[in-house]
């Protein structure tokens, strides 16, 4: 058998008779990595999602992180006296002390579609507090762009609990958030003395590089982050001390059962959560890559015209 002979057997049946892709062979994909024109993504079989290149510069956009990717993060704090005051004693940590956390264990990966125009995986975890948790991953073949749709079928607790999902986006340059259609970067362009924690957003937020390369990330349906260490803390507001934390690491606040509002304490339910992420090669200014969230956020807009 000539070589041409021999490398198409190989490149086209690398795997068993049960399906699974599991022999090494330059070129080849298997169920572990996802390539686009923009993306490199290397997958965990226990974690989920481990490296993520952005191919236009080389580099990783992801951090060293307790918890991979859209995965999901739970907390309980405990009752110790009676559900009302456990809450008032948690001060603006919004947490106990002696608080629990679960990080989301994954438990399977999926192949839901591979196509011309995208690739999609689901990465099912097992998380404390819920009944489901899911992650759909939707890779565009020939755009820079993610999405991760996050489905959750939530317990009923009484208890204090926070959910969030992980955002371990390596620092690309400063954070940039949008909120009330302007930029700002989250503890260094604040008024002195206010809150450093957590922000209240719109279309999302960004990391520009000095070059103009830029990250984003759009918040579909939760606009409410979190920014720095979960653990219990003394709260710093907004100073020149706090400038550091605009590099600190990031989590979509997705879900709580202790605001002061005319909410009900029960969270048990199915929800369904979306996020966008995305690279923009060139951006000329800051202004150009608060454009390109916006219009990330947006999605795209189709008229049916009746013009002959």
């Amino acid at each position: 058998m000539n070589h041409e002979t021999s490398n198409y057997r190989y490149v086209n049946f690398v795997q068993g008779a049960e399906g699974v892709q599991d022999i090494a062979y330059p070129g080849k994909p298997n169920e572990l990595t996802v390539s686009t024109d923009a993306f490199l993504c290397l997958l965990d079989p226990t974690r989920g999602v481990k490296t993520l290149i952005d191919k236009a510069t080389g580099k990783n956009l992801l951090r060293e992180s307790a918890a991979p990717l859209f995965a999901g993060v739970y907390e309980v704090t405990p009752i110790k006296s009676d559900p009302c005051s456990e809450r008032r004693r948690m001060g603006r940590n919004r947490k106990g002390k002696g608080v629990q956390r679960d990080v989301a264990r994954l438990t399977d990966i999926r192949s839901i579609a591979d196509g011309a125009v995208f690739q999609t995986i689901a990465l099912d975890y097992a998380l404390a507090g819920t009944k489901r948790y899911e992650v759909e991953l939707t890779f565009y073949k020939h755009a820079p762009q993610i999405t991760a749709t996050v489905r959750i079928q939530k317990d009923n607790e009484w208890a204090p609990e926070n959910l969030y999902v992980a955002l371990p986006l390596a620092a690309q340059g400063d954070l940039y958030a949008e909120k009330g259609d302007r930029l700002f970067r989250p503890a260094i362009d604040q008024l002195p003395g206010t809150n450093t924690e957590f922000y209240l957003l719109n279309s999302g937020l960004l990391y520009r590089q000095p070059s103009g390369h830029a990250l984003g990330l759009c918040l579909k349906d939760t606009p409410l982050i979190t920014l720095g260490d979960l653990d219990p803390h003394p709260i710093t507001l907004a100073g020149p001390q706090t400038a550091k934390k605009n590099q600190a690491p990031l989590y979509a606040w997705v879900m709580n059962n202790f605001w002061e509002t005319n909410f009900k304490v029960d969270l048990s339910g199915f929800y369904e959560f979306s996020f966008d992420l995305f690279t923009q090669s060139r951006t000329e200014s800051l202004e150009d890559a608060h454009q390109a969230l916006v219009a990330q956020n947006l999605g795209v807009v189709t008229l049916v015209t009746n013009e002959g």
